[in-house]
C-alpha cells in the first residue's frame, strides 16, 4: 500500500509503500511530493511560491522526522538467536515487545519466548534470547532517533535553502 504525509497546508511532504498505515499518514494511491491535496482528495501542483529559510527548515524537518519514523517501523535485524533476522517493530509490535518484557519480569520461570521473524515465521527464542532482542529493538529505535535530532540541529544550523536541500536521510 502507498501512503503520504500532508503538512499543516495539505502539501504532500512524505510518500511511503508499507503494508501498515504509521500515524499521520493517509492512504493514497496518488500525490506526489510538493503537490497540494484539495479538499475532494485531488492533487495539485502548486505554483513555485518562493519560501522563507524557515520554511524550508521545517519542511525538511518533517521530512526527516518521517523519515525517522518509517525506517524505525520497517523492523531491525538482530542476531540474538545466533542467526541474523528480520524483526517487524511497528507500533503492534513496539506494544508487544513492551508486553512481552513485562512478562519474563513478572514470570522469572518463563525460558521460552515463540517470537515470529520476517524471514521464517514464529521462532522459539530462549529468555536470554529474547532480552537481546529487546536490547536491539532499543538500540534500532534509539540510535535512528539520535541520528534524527542531528540532522535537524543541522537544518537548523543552516544558512541557506540549497544547504538545507543538501542534507538526507
Amino acid at each position: 500500500m502507498r501512503f503520504i504525509t500532508l503538512d499543516g497546508n495539505s502539501k504532500v511532504m512524505a510518500i511511503r509503500e508499507a503494508a501498515t498505515i504509521v500515524d499521520g499518514e493517509i492512504q493514497s494511491d496518488t500525490g506526489e511530493l510538493g503537490q497540494i491535496m484539495q479538499p475532494d482528495g485531488t492533487f495539485i501542483t502548486p505554483e513555485s511560491i518562493p519560501q522563507t529559510l524557515s520554511e524550508i527548515q521545517q519542511n525538511k524537518i518533517l521530512e526527516l522526522n518521517t523519515a525517522c519514523n518509517q525506517t524505525i517501523m520497517n523492523g531491525f535485524p538482530s542476531t540474538c538467536t545466533g542467526v541474523e533476522h528480520q524483526y517487524k517493530f511497528d507500533m503492534e509490535y513496539q506494544g508487544n515487545f513492551a508486553q512481552q518484557g513485562v512478562m519474563l519480569s513478572l514470570d522469572p520461570t518463563i525460558d521460552t519466548v515463540l517470537w515470529p521473524v520476517s524471514d521464517l515465521g514464529v521462532i522459539p527464542h530462549s529468555r536470554e534470547q529474547f532480552i537481546q532482542l529487546c536490547k536491539d529493538a532499543q538500540t534500532w529505535k534509539a540510535t535512528n532517533t539520535y541520528r534524527y535530532f542531528g540532522l535537524k540541529a543541522q537544518v537548523l544550523g543552516c544558512e541557506t535553502a540549497d544547504a538545507v536541500n543538501m542534507i538526507v536521510w
